[in-house]
């Protein structure tokens, strides 16, 4: 294609193009999430933050009610589901994002597969470079870890409860003997 072809190709497109668009498609935009419980007063102070760390009123996204395994997060979901690859999902802290280290250990491929950045209370992290991959990395590692260590502690109950029922029996046959 000459010069003068592809100069007018460039022209044609960005003519063709609204300059509000151009723009949304270069700049990431920032979607808020926050999370509540039933008994947390803090919304008000996460809404706030979200703000302060350049989230619009309109990007901002809320879960309310039962935290943990388990529950179901739509208003998560909504703000994933509006992230565009380079978007920045903001949380004012982790703890808001996940409400236990297994929602956050199926959350993590999700951020990363959207090609979302995530910003932690003004920290961004990029899954698409080494730091970014360092924390996600670290985030499945602790999930392991939790579940690991939740093995061994039902393990060690198990034998406990063992040891328990063992010396029960010995005392009532001591008892039938006395």
């Amino acid at each position: 294609m000459s010069p003068s072809l592809a100069k007018e190709a460039d022209m044609s497109t960005s003519e063709n193009t609204h300059p509000a668009e151009q723009h949304a498609h270069t700049t990431a935009r920032q979607i808020g999430y926050a999370r509540i419980g039933d008994i947390d007063t803090d919304l008000f102070a996460q809404v706030n933050r979200l703000q302060e760390l350049g989230v619009s009123p309109d990007d901002i996204y809320l879960d309310q009610g039962r935290i943990g395994d388990g529950a179901s997060y739509v208003g998560l979901q909504r703000a994933l589901e509006a992230g565009r690859p380079g978007d920045v999902l903001v949380v004012a802290s982790l703890a808001r994002l996940a409400g236990s280290l297994a929602d956050l250990e199926h959350l993590t491929p999700e951020i990363i597969d959207r090609e979302l950045k995530l910003n932690v209370g003004g920290m961004v992290f990029d899954p698409a470079n080494d730091v970014g991959r360092t924390l996600f990395d670290t985030f499945r590692l602790l999930c392991r870890c939790q579940e690991e260590l939740a093995e061994l502690a039902e393990g060690d109950q198990v034998e406990r409860m063992r040891q328990a029922y063992g010396q029960a029996l010995h005392r009532m046959r001591a008892t039938r003997l006395n």
